[in-house]
């Protein structure tokens, strides 16, 4: 009967006259039924949830879930009979909506069971109910102006004591330490999922009314002898959870709870909630500057806490605090230089990084004469760590190598943050080729080692960002140089694009009269790799280095765009296109969407009026020495589907292949890459139809019919794909 009603074979009108409708609530009472009564009953009331068009079926199923409730008392200890009942009086909440809204009083039993439900012990039930909540909530919240009608005064009460409710189960079990580490993490999941029905309690009642019921409930555990722990965690964890409600500006309720941090007892779970509490509210703490030497205190000595989690939570609010708060601890900036070289050797990498961040963000709020000096002296510890490592005398061990990776990317973490300066003050100008040369004997020695290679590439993009071009000139060829060594030494891809980041850094100062010499330094930097990637494609393919193809396709759009005189004239600009359309055949559709980009970058300086004089000579060869892949590549991308946005740059790219060939030649290559596809991919009968529209473009290249031939193209195939789905499925296939 579930099935025939889900189908629509059963018209609930029809259903509703017939005897089976009083029976499947009959059913209930049969412990062998009830799972299957549960179901259909479900399912009748989800056919219902049109109640303006199914009001009379509504209206006898409605009394029949009410009279269920006294059943919830009835089977209190059979967790699997209260669950099939919540499932009833959830879905009738859910889908009758309407009929809360327009009869309050007549609904409130239902509204009520729910909450009987939500109250119930057993945390499996429990969020079956969470989804009502959020679509009452959405009902009667504050703006809606249904609060006004008195009979809604039992709903405020109901979502009171579900606030209560809920903050209840939030409670850790007495013996959490038995628990399984699988048990904690879902039980901390289960209580994320809680924490967003806190948020509907605060739609419904205020921010200020659930915050101060929170508060109320601490208070009330420590006025306690000997209160658990878990009294006090739990409404704070509430606190932290309806963090996205509270008015930045609230004075109400706000001041106490700050005032009433300094009091919680010293437990380790309990200074984990506390400081999360802190570390949602920094938006506030802004308005509210009075109290932050005791709460940075307070989040600092989470450090020294023997406990993970409490470190990680003092990291996010530390980040938190400083990034939203930052004015207002610039003269902190002193205190948190102790806490990093007194504090950062015992803390996690992941931690650490977290609060270079933050102290990050204070200094960006610090004029940039200022700003420079502070980033110098938070840097230059980790500067020297890492050339202490570069210029040993012997091959460092694998703990100092990891010592300088966590200082590269605790660097990194500062610069990510900072970005750059405005302007960049000339006395830091040298500090770009002090640094760089730290970073390239670390290269000189380790390059292999990818972990070292990842994080000097970042260090790199960041420094290249933050100093302005004068005071990189210095560094360019040796940077280039490096970058190119390393990469014949290693093949890693991140040498390939920073090479390209640097193109586009210096391609303007390239370009002016006296810059051939950097011109020429940048192009045979090109020239490099291109030769480097070409002799790695011997011994591998490029499927087994995808990450270094897709940076290499990215270098070469990069020089294209930046030098793109120098580059399309350049003797390895034909087999950068080779590695290109290698690239091409890679599956990441990322990849793929470049090397399209790239390709018809080269297609329209060929083609384009206004480019087709300077770079037409140059790019023609090219472009014919690889016409008969590039047309059977673009055709079966074609009809096996591009990702979204690949198909734009094809007419482009056809255009461009055909009119480096004869039309003779253009015909015979798109044919030869048609027939390769298979017959079930694409039928013989439309790829006879695309060449013979092929032919009538290449008979008058001026005309686009070019584009017609290539989306009637990807229709065709479109619907060769469909025709093989419907196939499949009609042979059961999944």
């Amino acid at each position: 009967m579930r099935s025939w009603l889900r189908a629509g074979e059963f018209p609930v009108d029809v259903v509703a006259r017939s005897p089976l409708f009083p029976a499947m609530f009959s059913a209930l009472e049969s412990d062998q039924l009830f799972d299957a009564a549960v179901d259909v009953i479900c399912e009748l009331i989800h056919e219902t949830q049109e109640v303006h068009d199914t009001m009379e079926v509504v209206q006898q199923i409605l009394p029949r879930v009410i009279a269920l409730r006294p059943m919830l008392d009835q089977y209190t200890d059979d967790a699997d009979r209260i669950r099939g009942y919540c499932r009833i009086f959830c879905e009738a909440g859910e889908c009758y909506g309407d009929i809360i809204k327009t009869h309050p009083t007549e609904a409130f039993p239902l509204v009520e069971a729910i909450m009987v439900c939500t109250a119930y012990p057993d945390l499996d039930i429990v969020p079956i109910t969470f989804q009502f909540w959020w679509m009452l909530s959405g009902l009667i919240n504050r703006r809606s102006g249904l609060q006004e009608n008195e009979a809604f005064a039992p709903y405020l009460d109901v979502y009171a004591k579900l606030q209560t409710t809920i903050i209840g189960h939030l409670h850790f079990p007495g013996d959490n330490e038995q628990q399984t580490a699988q048990e904690r993490d879902e039980f901390r999941t289960f209580r994320h999922r809680m924490g967003d029905t806190l948020k509907d309690c605060c739609q419904v009642l205020g921010a200020p009314t659930c915050l101060r019921k929170s508060y109320d409930l601490v208070v009330e555990a420590m006025s306690k002898p000997n209160p658990s722990w878990q009294a006090i965690e739990a409404p704070l964890f509430s606190m932290r959870s309806m963090g996205a409600e509270v008015d930045p500006d609230d004075d109400e309720v706000m001041p106490h709870i700050m005032e009433l941090l300094p009091r919680l007892p010293d437990h380790i779970r309990i200074r984990y909630a506390a400081i999360l509490v802190i570390s949602r509210y920094t938006q506030w703490i802004d308005r509210h500057p009075e109290n932050l030497a005791f709460q940075l205190q307070y989040i600092s000595s989470g450090f020294d806490m023997a406990d993970e989690e409490v470190s990680a939570a003092a990291a996010q609010a530390m980040k938190y605090m400083c990034q939203d708060c930052r004015s207002h601890l610039v003269p902190f900036l002193p205190q948190l230089h102790t806490f990093v070289t007194s504090v950062g050797q015992k803390l996690d990498q992941a931690d650490m990084v977290e609060v270079c961040e933050a102290i990050a963000h204070v200094i960006t709020s610090l004029p940039s004469t200022e700003a420079a000096a502070a980033l110098q002296q938070f840097t230059q510890p980790l500067i020297e760590t890492v050339h202490r490592v570069a210029t040993a005398p012997a091959e460092a061990p694998k703990q100092e190598l990891q010592r300088v990776a966590d200082a590269l990317e605790q660097l990194d973490a500062y610069l990510a943050v900072i970005r750059t300066l405005d302007p960049v003050p000339e006395s830091c100008y040298p500090t770009a080729a002090s640094v760089y040369n730290v970073l390239d004997a670390l290269l000189a020695r380790y390059a292999r080692l990818y972990y070292i290679s990842e994080r000097v590439g970042s260090i790199l993009r960041r420094g290249l960002a933050f100093f302005p071009q004068a005071a990189l000139e210095p560094v360019v060829q040796p940077v280039l140089a490096r970058l190119s060594t390393s990469f014949s030494q290693t093949g890693y891809a991140s040498y390939l694009w920073i090479t390209g980041k640097v193109a586009t850094k210096f391609a303007d100062i390239a370009q002016r009269p006296g810059g051939e010499a950097l011109s020429a330094l940048l192009i045979g930097a090109f020239e490099n790799v291109t030769e480097t990637l070409a002799k790695l494609l011997q011994v591998k393919t490029a499927l087994e280095i995808s990450d270094v193809m897709d940076d290499y396709v990215h270098c070469f759009m990069a020089y294209i765009q930046a030098l793109p005189a120098p580059t399309m004239s350049s003797a390895s600009c034909q087999l950068a296109v080779s590695h290109t359309l290698a690239a091409l055949m890679c599956p990441a559709p990322q990849t793929v969407l470049a090397c399209l980009d790239t390709l018809a970058l080269l297609a329209k300086a060929m083609t384009e009026r206004d480019n087709a004089v300077q770079f037409g000579p140059a790019l023609q060869p090219v472009f014919a020495a690889y016409a008969k892949p590039l047309l059977a590549l673009v055709l079966d991308g074609v009809v096996r589907g591009y990702p979204e946005d690949g198909f734009d740059q094809v007419p482009v790219i056809v255009k461009a292949t055909c009119a480096s060939v004869t039309p003779a030649q253009a015909e015979a290559f798109a044919t030869e890459g048609l027939a390769a596809i298979p017959g079930n991919v694409l039928p013989a009968a439309e790829k006879q139809k695309f060449i013979g529209e092929l032919h009538e473009y290449l008979a008058n290249q001026g005309t686009d019919k070019h584009k017609t031939a290539l989306v009637n193209l990807l229709r065709s195939a479109r619907r060769a794909r469909e025709r093989g789905r419907q196939s499949r499925k009609s042979l059961g296939a999944v």
